[in-house]
């Protein structure tokens, strides 16, 4: 039986990630700060064992992967790539390193400034999140943390984490609902679903510990626990930590209250309440960053008929490989159909590796850049009308080495020069 431990083997995992340090192991796997060899820079990987790489923690991985390739904001996990290693089944998916404590180490020691500064990002996050019908499901000290050690003078730059129980408002569950029991709404004791409201109420248990480091509930014995979140009102926050100016507690009260109509209806609605109460130097209440309305523009909605068309496509050639031309006059819709498609893509184990349509040796470019042992690969080309001769010749290649390779251009309309030369020589 093959070793799959990479703690036991100096062989990288998936033929790629060289691992050297473990950052963190628990119920979805574990998740290695590694070196990739295919595109030179540290990652952080989250790896599945392959015993559990096919049953419902894979599954929960694969669509944690797909949420947050779709979230894209400054203050959510960025991933990168997903795959399956074809020496073991073991699923994985790698993302940007993030390097500071986790939020929990935190709590109790934050001084009024930088409570501000974390609450902010955090539901700068959750509103783009809500707005786009979107609930995290799992909010707690321990799914944040920063992206980097803060500096003198630096503000805290926190990351929300942990997206496996996230689904869309609305939608049946994809499985039982669960939870962290001393984060959890009351609606979700009484087997309730969560919705944005629900996050609301664990955000507040957030906001509350930070300040002072203690749970507004912190009983041990799970049905006690549950009884104090149906039916006790929190320890006020004064008689852990003074310091915390009253408005900000009636926020966070308003937050924690039983009956989920009388909280905020989402995030939005608690940051637009913090930044009245606390506007910035100016006087100004700066509701959103630049960077957060940024990506609320770049938020991929575009339906599911599209993208499922041209990811049909892929899906025809996977195993002969060949061509798919992909044309969309919005540039707006396109890229966000490309990125939903390579999402879906990689999360089927189906590599998708970038080309310059313009390098002097593209075919060697791509070939450095297939991850061993993938039997196809997508090989997406941008601005296919700059495209050199040797890029038309790299085309008429479907395969190297075993390995099926699928060219994709994408443009608004049909590429002219080389390619289009290239394509209109094809049988259609």
């Amino acid at each position: 039986m093959a070793n799959s431990d990479p703690a036991r083997t100096d062989r990288p995992i998936a033929g790629r990630f060289y691992p050297a340090a473990m950052l963190g192991r628990g119920g979805m796997g574990e998740v290695w700060h590694c070196r990739d060899a295919v595109v030179v820079e540290d990652v952080a990987l989250k790896r599945v064992a392959p015993e559990d790489s096919c049953g419902p923690i894979g599954q929960r991985h694969r669509r944690e992967f797909d949420h947050l390739a779709r979230l894209r904001h400054p203050s959510i996990l960025a991933v990168k790539e997903y795959g399956i290693d074809p020496r073991d089944g073991a699923r994985w998916f790698s993302s940007e390193v993030l390097s500071g404590p986790v939020s929990t180490e935190l709590a109790g020691t934050l001084s009024l400034a930088h409570w501000l500064e974390m609450s902010r990002r955090v539901l700068r996050a959750l509103a783009f999140m809500h707005r786009n019908g979107w609930v995290h499901g799992d909010i707690k000290s321990d799914n944040i943390r920063l992206r980097r050690v803060p500096g003198r003078g630096d503000s805290p730059d926190p990351v929300l984490l942990d997206f496996g129980l996230c689904q869309q408002q609305g939608q049946p569950p994809e499985e039982k609902i669960l939870g962290t029991p001393h984060a959890m709404p009351p609606e979700q004791w009484l087997g309730e679903r969560p919705d944005a409201r629900g996050d609301i109420y664990s955000t507040g248990v957030l906001l509350y510990q930070w300040w002072c480091a203690h749970l507004p509930f912190e009983n041990t014995d799970r049905s006690q626990l549950g009884k104090a979140h149906l039916q006790e009102d929190p320890v006020p926050l004064k008689q852990y930590r003074g310091g915390l100016p009253d408005a900000a507690i009636s926020i966070i009260d308003r937050m924690l209250k039983k009956r989920p109509d009388d909280r905020p209806h989402d995030a939005g609605e608690v940051l637009a309440q913090l930044e009245r109460v606390f506007p910035g130097p100016d006087g100004r209440c700066e509701v959103e960053s630049e960077s957060s309305l940024m990506a609320q523009l770049k938020y991929p909605g575009v339906g599911e008929d599209l993208p499922r068309l041209v990811l049909d496509q892929f899906l025809g050639v996977k195993d002969v490989g060949g061509v798919v031309l992909h044309l969309h006059q919005r540039e707006g819709d396109r890229r966000k159909i490309t990125n939903r498609v390579e999402v879906e893509l990689m999360s089927r184990g189906l590599p998708v590796v970038g080309v310059d349509a313009a390098a002097d040796a593209p075919l060697q470019d791509v070939i450095r850049s297939i991850p061993p042992g993938s039997r196809s690969v997508v090989v997406r080309i941008d601005d296919p009308d700059s495209a050199t001769q040797t890029m038309q010749q790299a085309m008429q290649t479907t395969e190297v080495s075993g390995c099926k390779l699928i060219w994709w251009l994408h443009s608004s309309l049909a590429p002219g020069g080389y390619l289009g030369e290239f394509l209109a020589s094809r049988p259609h």
